[in-house]
């Protein structure tokens, strides 16, 4: 009797003892583990789906590959960057420039840095006070008139007009404007700083007594901004034909796709000054120097493929790019219209053309005032 009290209690404890197991087995069980959410906080579906671990990036060998992608990622894009930064360099191994501001940050940098002494004489320069001793006959212009009528009425050569009355375009000549007409033929010269009487003789190369004469000067003290006639003097080549309107030529015939100003880049889709025309032409196209002047530099590059830098009179320059030949080389003189090189689809190009591009002491002019056919 005694023996199987004894087995019974054995067994009840044995029972205890499993239940107290398999209690704790099953709270182990429902345990959160170490990063693990419980099972009863609530997320939302966004939630479950942004904080699921991918199964592709479990394990540091993922990890490692993943490194490697995004270090050869970036190696890719800086040999790429550097390419594209890298160019022949105008007139060879001028270095390197910036990939948003282009071609034209280095031609800035290397173009004509100012005129020489005799480029400026006859320059049209209004304001500034006369020192003219005789008074000058006024001519109201009539419908129909042009400056050569004018010219030819008073006896006097166009350019005097021109001078005279600081005219910029003879072709926007209104009627009912005053035209002021000097006795004789001559330039009226805007002093600058440092000039003299006998620098101002020499610069237009005549004799000193008539302009003493005609501005009624009894000394050789003369003060910037004073404007003085200078007789039988004759204005610069550069100044008359950009009055005449003739200073440049279009290079070719064709289509005007982008002209100058603001632009949205056709590679990059972001705003960006376009410093010339782009003239849509066949490959092959002769493209003629819109002025005679000098071959500076025949070049290519990344951006503006093969082109070709004229220098002309008086602080002018004109750059021809895309170009697929050159028909010139460095140092070599031109005539207007003499071709000196063929359309092509070099660089960085959407298609066959010719980028065009006036500067003026380095700065880009819109070759729109400027061009005629």
């Amino acid at each position: 009797m005694n023996q199987l009290i004894a087995h019974q209690r054995v067994v009840k404890r044995k029972r205890r003892k499993e239940r107290r197991l398999a209690e704790k087995a099953a709270k182990f069980a429902a345990a959160p583990r170490p990063g693990q959410l419980p099972a009863d906080v609530a997320f939302t579906r966004e939630f479950r789906r942004i904080l699921k671990e991918p199964r592709f990036l479990a394990g540091p060998k993922a990890l490692y590959i993943i490194g490697a992608i995004v270090a050869a990622f970036c190696l890719l894009l800086l040999l790429s960057n550097g390419f594209d930064r890298s160019v022949a360099g105008i007139g060879g191994g001028l270095g390197t420039f910036p990939r948003d501001a282009g071609i034209d940050t280095l031609l800035d940098l290397y173009l004509s840095p100012g005129k020489s002494p005799d480029d400026g004489a006859g320059d049209i320069m209004p304001g500034g006070k006369m020192l003219m001793s005789y008074d000058p006959v006024t001519y109201v212009v009539e419908r129909g008139d042009t400056v050569s009528g004018i010219a030819e009425k008073f006896d006097l050569d166009m350019s005097t007009i021109i001078s005279f009355n600081g005219i910029d375009n003879v072709r926007r000549l209104l009627a009912g404007v005053e035209i002021k007409v000097p006795p004789v033929d001559g330039v009226m010269h805007l002093v600058k700083r440092n000039e003299s009487l006998s620098s101002i003789a020499r610069s237009y190369g005549v004799d000193l007594e008539p302009i003493l004469d005609i501005n009624n000067i009894d000394s050789e003290i003369i003060h910037e901004g004073d404007k003085l006639f200078v007789p039988n003097a004759q204005m610069s080549s550069v100044a008359y034909h950009k009055a005449m309107g003739d200073l440049f030529v279009y290079p070719l015939r064709g289509v005007l796709s982008s002209g100058f100003g603001m632009r949205k880049d056709p590679f990059t889709g972001l705003m960006a000054m376009h410093r010339g025309y782009d003239i849509v032409a066949r490959v092959g196209t002769p493209v003629e120097a819109s002025n005679e002047g000098r071959v500076i530099y025949t070049g290519e590059n990344s951006l503006y493929g093969k082109y070709v830098l004229l220098s002309h009179q008086g602080g002018f320059q004109t750059l021809y790019a895309h170009l697929d030949k050159w028909l010139v080389s460095e140092g070599q003189r031109v005539a207007q219209k003499q071709k000196i090189g063929l359309v092509g689809n070099t660089g960085r190009s959407t298609g066959p053309h010719l980028h065009f591009s006036i500067y003026y002491n380095g700065d880009a002019l819109d070759p729109g005032k400027y061009l005629y056919y």
